[in-house]
């Protein structure tokens, strides 16, 4: 993904990846230098046409329901994933998305 800094110099950011705590606690230091230990968390990368979308504009607000993701971007427009529905609904960047428990109403 590309991003503009201040000075308007794009800078290509890592993809985005979804993980998952797996509940450890490291007890003692001396442990993080074992480098057969298991990892902490557990991740997959996001596929599908999330990648594709982030190619030219980054996220920068996220809300989850059980049925739908709704992602905002810096450009202003919202992606509600799986039913890969886009509406362009602000010209600024979008900071935060919410929704209610059935995901029939999006608030940006």
């Amino acid at each position: 993904m590309h991003a503009p800094d201040a000075n308007g110099a794009t800078e290509i950011q890592p993809p985005i990846t979804v993980a998952a705590n797996l509940g450890r606690v490291e007890e003692d230091e001396e442990d993080e230098e074992d480098d057969d230990e298991e990892p902490f968390l557990k991740y997959e990368r996001i596929g599908g046409i999330l990648p594709e979308l982030l190619k030219k504009d980054s996220a920068s607000a996220l809300c989850v329901s059980r049925s739908l993701l709704a992602l905002g971007t810096h450009g202003g427009v919202i992606h509600m994933l799986p039913c890969r529905q886009s509406n362009t609904v602000h010209m600024a960047s979008i900071t935060d998305v919410a929704m209610n428990e059935t995901g029939e109403y999006v608030a940006v």
